[in-house]
Parts: structure tokens; sequence; C-alpha cells
């Protein structure tokens, strides 16, 4: 991943769902979600979390009010194992754009990457 500029990442909208999600577990022991994140010492990880309906069929979730530009999300993707072990996959980014056919992100490593940097959108006014 090039440092000067962050990984992009579109997403399909059709009908107010999510075609797709950047990391997605299919096993049936699978745990998927997609969030808004804030930082709160108080809450799981630190982070606290809004969370996005589950959607069905050919799509993973519903387009919620919070979606907005310059919002930073976290896709989680957990999987556990017959004896309970966990492999989590996590992926973080900022809302650039939305409307009614794609989502466009940026791609940060952590979440408070992401976190700073809608932070730091909104102290600037972007």
């Amino acid at each position: 991943m090039d440092e000067t500029k962050p990984e992009t990442l579109d997403l399909d909208i059709e009908a107010g769902g999510l075609k797709h999600a950047p990391v997605w577990e299919t096993h049936k022991r699978g745990k998927n979600w997609m969030a808004k994140i804030a930082i709160d010492p108080t809450a799981p990880g630190g982070l606290q979390r809004e969370w996005a309906r589950k959607a069905f069929g050919d799509f993973t979730y519903l387009v919620e009010t919070w979606m907005k530009p310059n919002t930073p999300v976290e896709f989680g993707a957990d999987y556990y194992t017959g004896s309970g072990k966990k492999k989590a996959e996590r992926w973080y980014g900022v809302i650039v754009s939305i409307d009614a056919t794609r989502l466009r992100l940026t791609r940060y490593e952590t979440a408070r990457e992401a976190i700073k940097a809608s932070s730091s959108k909104d102290e600037v006014g972007e």
C-alpha cells in the first residue's frame, strides 16, 4: 500500500443494501459485522460501536442513516473453530462518499488511524 495515497474501496449498493463487504466469514460458526466506531475506554476493545443491520439474500448490510462521508467504520469477520479458537479479521476505513449505488471508503490499518483521519477532516471542514 502506497503511504502517500491510501487505498480506496468501492462497495456496490442495490435496493438499500450493500452487495459486498471487505471481510466476510461464510462458515456457520462465523460472525460478521459493520459498525460506526468511536474511541470509548469503557467499551469492549476501547471502541464504541453503532451496528449496521445485517441484510439477507445477496446482500451483506443495510445502508444506515449514519453512513455519511467522514464516518469511521469497522468491518469484522470472525471464525470460531470447533474447539472455540477465534480467527479474527478486521477492516477499518472512513466513508468518503455514498449515494444510491455506491459506498466509497478509504482504508486505514487500525481503528485509531481511521478515527483520527475522520477527526482531522472535521477540524478543517472537509
